[in-house]
């Protein structure tokens, strides 16, 4: 099949992570794959992708000062996209995000390009503006389906959104790559990662962090990712006093490496669709801790099997999770074996099987 992706870019994000996998699992087995993003003509993939793949960068993405600019930027957007797909003249069109799937929605009318739609956030808690809402009410009764990552958000869609077709359809997830034997040494590692704003909730994390800290000297917690929030999380750490314990790495191309040589993966996510770190970190063999927040890690973490779940927001709660792994040597290589079979349960070639089918019966 030819299948055209569309997204906004190609920069660190869990969409455009998903974008890179399924787009390089169909070129492997020799689908002409293209992939159209708003991003500037010479913008790059921070992901690998297979040299097969056709990116397309359409040189949209600048800022619109004005209301009548937006309206005019995204009305160009749309024609854009639509000269694209036509060009491509796509079997399918999979559209990702929810401004993009209303925009990829708005561009194939009238072509007879089928399309699916896929939601990565929660609509409660990432709210888009009332124009855009408005559009996405119409227009997704228009897309072949409706694709989201978990039982809140499909609920959600259900009593809020008329959709021909909406289905739950998990992420996929890597093995880990093998990047060598760990070095043993007596230091152990917290690991997070996700971009640095107020929905991953790091500062909560640091507190938790703080609270156990005295106690276990030998460990510290590394945050990989960036954002918005970076000074104000610096700020907390110094307030703290634990800039010798508590590091923001920035982001990283191969989480995968940094992973290996953690001990715990912590998320203190307000909410969650999918969590793709949390099951890159668990594929990797680290027993997780995480807030139960909405949508996400209840679906993922086997609780007391493979992680601990506490209440969202609980700071404390947090904490003794963490303690209660630091503390138990035989809790975490138990946990950490059972977290590895995440990727078992939601392998590539099941979810990618899954996509195929679907398609098929979009097509038919």
């Amino acid at each position: 099949m030819r299948i055209a992706f569309c997204i906004s870019s190609m920069g660190p994000g869990g969409a455009e992570r998903v974008v890179s996998i399924m787009a390089n699992y169909w070129a492997d087995v020799g689908h002409d794959i293209h992939i159209i993003t708003l991003s500037a003509k010479d913008a790059l993939s921070v992901y690998p992708l297979h040299n097969s793949i056709s990116l397309v960068n359409l040189d949209l993405a600048e800022d619109s000062p004005s209301i009548s600019d937006k309206l005019l930027n995204n009305i160009k957007r749309i024609r854009f996209v639509r000269k694209a797909l036509l060009s491509i003249a796509p079997d399918i069109a999979l559209s990702f995000m929810d401004t993009m799937n209303v925009s990829t929605l708005l561009a194939v009318q009238g072509t007879g390009i089928p399309v699916i739609v896929s939601e990565h956030c929660h609509p409660v808690q990432f709210p888009i503006a009332q124009g855009w809402k408005q559009l996405r009410q119409i227009m997704y009764r228009k897309a072949g389906a409706v694709i989201v990552l978990g039982e809140d958000i499909r609920q959600w869609f259900a009593d809020n959104i008329a959709t021909r077709r909406l289905e739950i359809l998990f992420n996929p997830v890597l093995p880990c790559p093998d990047t060598g034997p760990r070095s043993e040494t007596t230091q152990r590692i917290i690991v997070a990662v996700g971009r640095l704003a107020e929905e991953k909730q790091f500062d909560k994390l640091i507190q938790a962090f703080a609270i156990v800290a005295s106690a276990h000297a030998q460990w510290s917690l590394n945050i990989f990712g960036e954002g918005p929030d970076r000074r104000v999380l610096e700020t907390l750490i110094h307030d703290l006093k634990m800039e010798e314990r508590i590091f923001l790495r920035g982001w990283v191309p191969n989480i995968s490496k940094e992973l290996k040589k953690s001990d715990i993966f912590a998320m203190s996510s307000r909410s969650e669709a999918f969590p793709a770190a949390l099951c890159e970190a668990m594929a990797c063999g680290l027993p997780a801790v995480s807030f139960d927040c909405p949508s996400g890690p209840a679906e993922i973490i086997r609780e007391k099997i493979d992680g601990i779940l506490v209440p969202p927001n609980d700071v404390k709660g947090l904490a003794a999770g963490m303690k209660n792994l630091m503390t138990d040597p035989k809790m975490r290589r138990e946990f950490g074996l059972k977290a590895a079979e995440v990727a078992d349960r939601l392998s590539i070639e099941a979810t990618m099987n899954r996509w195929g089918k679907l398609i098929e019966e979009i097509r038919g």
